[in-house]
């Protein structure tokens, strides 16, 4: 295993997925870790235009993401790589699987809130009908 790409939001199942993500760079020590936070900075607009504090608090939001998220990898942080990516998360994590040739990708089983579910669909059922690797959904 050389490439696991690891998609974070802040929710608990996404902590238990970084925690998954974890063990296996323990057991892959010559695996890379690439962590990503995928926006959707519409759904927060309401699909009209996005007002530049948007990004200001999304990004706000993946510095906090991406401090949690090494602290959880304890040790293996130089590693991994944290990416903060624009667009439809399901895409987003699908193209940079692809990209990066990734050999698993890592998600935990459900997202922040039921209002992203309702805007965004499920993420992880997303990606696991979509990608054309192969999906580790933690719950």
């Amino acid at each position: 295993m050389n490439t696991v790409i690891l998609a974070v939001d802040g929710s608990k199942p996404s902590e238990k997925a970084a925690a998954s993500a974890a063990d296996l760079l323990k057991h892959y020590p010559e695996a890379r870790l690439i962590v990503v936070y995928a926006v959707h900075p519409a759904a927060f607009a309401g699909g009209g235009p996005v007002p530049p504090s948007v990004f200001e608090i999304l990004d706000q939001e993946a510095q906090k993401l991406w401090e949690r998220t090494r602290k959880v990898l304890d040790g293996l942080e130089e590693r991994a790589t944290f990416r903060t990516l624009t667009g439809h998360p399901v895409q987003v994590i699908c193209s940079l699987a692809e990209q990066e040739h990734a050999d698993l990708i890592v998600m935990g089983s459900h997202g922040r809130s039921a209002i992203d579910r309702v805007i965004l669909g499920s993420v992880s059922h997303g990606v696991l009908n979509r990608a054309a690797r192969p999906v580790l959904v933690v719950r």
